[in-house]
C-alpha cells in the first residue's frame, strides 16, 4: 500500500511515536492476524491526514509532532464520516 497523506512538517522529533500510538491503538481494538496489514495502512492514512490537518493550521515550519497528535480525533472524524 502506499500512503499518499502528509506533511513536510511532520519532519520532527516524536512524528514517528505519534505514528506507534495509532498503530497500537488499532492494533488493540483489531487484534486479529489477518487484519494488522490493515491496521498499519490505516493508521499511517490517519497519521497522516493528522498532520495535514495541523500543517494547514500551522504551517509546515511551526509544527511539532503534538499538533499532529491533537489532530488525530478530527482525521478519524473525517474518514468515518466519509464511509
Amino acid at each position: 500500500y502506499l500512503v499518499n497523506r502528509g506533511s513536510a512538517g511532520m519532519a520532527t522529533a516524536g512524528s514517528g511515536d505519534v505514528l506507534s500510538g495509532i498503530m497500537l491503538g488499532m492494533c488493540a481494538q483489531n487484534s486479529e492476524p489477518s487484519e494488522q496489514i490493515s491496521n498499519a495502512y490505516v493508521s499511517a492514512f490517519i497519521n497522516g491526514l493528522a498532520g495535514e490537518l495541523a500543517s494547514q493550521e500551522l504551517g509546515d515550519i511551526s509544527m511539532l509532532s503534538s499538533d499532529t497528535a491533537s489532530k488525530i480525533p478530527k482525521a478519524i472524524k473525517i474518514i468515518t464520516d466519509s464511509e
